[in-house]
Order: C-alpha cells, then structure tokens, then sequence
C-alpha cells in the first residue's frame, strides 16, 4: 500500500506541475495549437493523472489487488493511483490559490 501512495504523489506532482505550472506555459499553448484534444488533456489535473498513473504503475509494476488477470489489477491500481493523486491535486489547487 506504501507503493501506492508514493505513485498517487509522484503522479500528482507530475500532472499538477504540466497542468498547472507557468513553466510548463509554453508547451500548453503549443499543444493548444497543434490539438485541441489534447489541450484539454495537459490541462486537467485529473485527466492527465490517469495516463501518468498508468505509466507508473506499470513502470513500477504495482499491483492493488493481486488479482487475475493481470489486467483488471492494473487497470483498478491505474484508477486508485489517479484517484488519490486527484485529491492531493485538489489540495494543491487551493493552496496554490491561496498563494
């Protein structure tokens, strides 16, 4: 469960730092005029944390609920991890707002 915390922050800092930080301003507006699509993409918090999430966990090979296959086991680990990097985004979101 430890594994899984440090993947929801390291997910969380990851996509709040492209979705939200002024140094990642440049590239939001380059992708926003190459693709609307994926403007939308790196510039939720929350949508982005899905995919860095699913990188993690299987970069790091966590796994939840040890189930099988294997598959739905990431998949859900995928949807914890995003989940709780969600609320710590949300966190930062008001505190950085607050600053």
């Amino acid at each position: 469960m430890i594994k899984i915390l440090w993947l929801s922050t390291a997910t969380a800092a990851v996509s709040f730092l492209i979705a939200q930080s002024s140094i990642f301003g440049g590239f939001r507006e380059w992708v926003h005029k190459h693709s609307k699509r994926l403007h939308g993409l790196v510039t939720c918090y929350y949508c982005l944390g899905h995919w860095v999430a699913a990188a993690l966990v299987i970069a790091f090979e966590a796994r939840l609920f040890r189930l099988h296959p294997t598959a739905i086991d990431y998949a859900l680990t995928i949807l914890v991890v995003a989940w709780l990097a969600a609320l710590q985004c949300a966190v930062m979101d008001a505190l950085w707002k607050v600053i």
